[in-house]
């Protein structure tokens, strides 16, 4: 009885990770990479469209040999599975996640590069504005200076 009831709970956690595994028809999955979408399930066959990596497409039929029968948009062709992800898989989620890390990091450092552009201009600003005032304060002296010898 005992190795009947480990023989079913082994059964089943087997058919789990197989079922993770496999590639069913009518799901969708992402590319994980940019592929060629091709004619027929060979690499050697016609390539009717390039899709870059993340693009969603909905599986036609289970997967065969290395090769799933994929549409994408009103295209229908042939992947090769290992570049097919579960749509939302955590690794996709984490290339999103990442790409919106580099973006506020980028935004980051555009918001500092104004800032010390900004605190640049300012101390210029200051430097123009006491060098004219020297320059005209010392035409005044200067003029004061002429009048009063005259």
């Amino acid at each position: 009885m005992c190795a009947l009831i480990i023989l079913c709970v082994m059964g089943e956690s087997v058919c789990a990770a197989a079922a993770e595994d496999e590639k069913k028809a009518n799901t969708v999955w992402q590319t994980t990479s940019d592929v060629e979408l091709h004619e027929s399930p060979d690499a050697a066959s016609a390539v009717t469209d390039v899709l870059s990596g993340g693009t969603p497409v909905m599986l036609r039929e289970d997967e065969k040999e290395g090769w799933c029968l994929v549409m994408y948009q009103d295209i229908t062709g042939y992947l090769q599975s290992g570049s097919l992800e579960l749509l939302g898989s955590q690794t996709g989620l984490d290339s999103e996640f990442q790409d919106i890390k580099e973006a506020g990091r980028l935004s980051f450092q555009e918001a500092e590069a104004v800032k010390e552009r900004i605190e640049a201009e300012r101390i210029w600003g200051a430097v123009i504005v006491v060098l004219v005032t020297a320059i005209f304060g010392v035409g005044i002296l200067s003029a004061l200076k002429r009048n009063k010898s005259v």
